[in-house]
């Protein structure tokens, strides 16, 4: 008896290769058949015997959910045309039954001869016992799959969840120990100058806003979960782009001065949106102060506000730029690039998560080109105005 041959490949092929060998052998027939079959294409997971490549003739099992028998082929309307049937006189009798899988019907087990024959009902029943037989091992594979993701997801978690831990700690403790360490200068020095007392009180200031941020940034995110911007709560108003993008400047002046970076403003039209303005100018600010912290000394940050069918707000940068490995996972939550790591910038990796979320919630889209080396383009596009 000749062995059974599968698709190339196929990890799910060699369990099935006994169920179409002994198939062929109940049903006394040189070639049998397991046939995937959706809408794009048609699979043969495997099959036994010398059987011709081609288009299967499953369909009409599949059409029917039920059993199939076609004694010849050749004098049958739905086969008679078929290139594995007029082409050359090859196969005359086939027999299929469903793969039904929780009512879908996923393929079908034949079984085929290049002789006009007559299936037996014992061998009909012993067809059907092998079709349910590969439904449920399909099934209990399918099951295996969902459990194996399910699996994956879970060890991810956990990775995100150790990442979190430590990221948190290291993110918590630096800015806490720069404030501790200030003050204790602070009660324990009698002599400080009122200079020297300012940019301590700046320091401990600095820190305990970037505190703040960050925990106001968790709490967003954990705020929406999975729904993202759909559950962010806005308190809107008719605001101008201009007016937000001049505050979210403002505040990265003092971070873009200290680094020899220039900001730039372009173009300022007004644009009108029906907008939170403080949310609107978080994800601004975030954006801002991205495109900052990765622009080398003497590089530009420029910002245009654009009016129109659609309103925008570009901005540009002149600094390193992005990988294109690393730009599909920007705006997922804890994400730091090479960039980030490498120069163990501040930061938490949630920036951009925020500021996806508060544009979803807008309804604006944000796109962005980007080269290492090179620099990065920003674009979010606000909906029209409706009139």
């Amino acid at each position: 008896m000749q062995a059974a041959v599968h698709a190339p490949g196929d990890e799910a092929a060699p369990a099935f290769d006994d169920l179409v060998r002994v198939a062929a052998h109940v049903c006394g027939v040189p070639m049998s058949s397991l046939t995937l079959v959706d809408a794009d294409r048609e699979r043969a997971v495997a099959t036994f015997g010398a059987l011709p490549p081609g288009t299967s003739l499953c369909h009409p099992v599949v059409a029917y959910a039920k059993p199939v028998i076609v004694p010849d082929a050749a004098r049958d309307p739905r086969f008679a045309a078929h290139p594995l049937v007029a082409g050359v006189p090859y196969l005359r009798f086939y027999a299929g039954v469903p793969l039904i899988v929780d009512g879908h019907v996923l393929g079908a087990l034949c079984v085929l001869d290049d002789h006009p024959r007559m299936l037996g009902d014992d061998q009909l029943e012993m067809l059907e016992t092998l079709g349910r037989q590969a439904a449920w091992q399909l099934a209990m594979r399918r099951e295996l799959r969902e459990l194996d993701r399910a699996r994956q997801r879970l060890a991810l978690a956990d990775r995100m969840r150790d990442d979190f831990v430590t990221m948190m700690t290291h993110e918590v403790r630096t800015p806490l120990s720069s404030v501790r360490g200030y003050l204790e200068v602070l009660i324990d020095s009698d002599g400080l100058s009122r200079s020297q007392m300012d940019r301590f009180l700046g320091a401990i200031d600095r820190n305990s806003r970037r505190l703040l941020r960050m925990v106001d940034d968790v709490m967003l995110l954990s705020q929406v979960g999975d729904a993202g911007g759909r559950a962010l709560d806005l308190r809107r108003d008719d605001v101008t782009l201009i007016s937000v993008a001049e505050s979210a400047i403002e505040s990265a002046t003092g971070a873009a001065a200290a680094k020899g970076v220039t900001i730039n403003v372009t173009r300022r039209d007004e644009a009108r949106v029906s907008a939170d303005g403080a949310r609107l100018g978080e994800a601004l600010g975030h954006l801002l102060s991205n495109a900052v912290k990765f622009t080398p000394a003497g590089g530009e940050v420029t910002v245009e506000v654009c009016d129109g069918a659609t309103p925008e707000i570009w901005i540009r940068d002149t600094g390193i730029g992005i990988p294109a490995d690393e730009q599909p996972m920007l705006f997922e939550r804890f994400f730091r690039g090479a960039a980030a790591r490498d120069s163990e910038s501040a930061g938490a990796g949630l920036g951009l998560s925020v500021t996806k979320v508060i544009l979803d919630a807008h309804a604006a889209t944000i796109a962005l080109q980007s080269e290492s080396g090179k620099g990065t383009d920003i674009r979010i596009t606000f909906p029209g105005r409706h009139t």
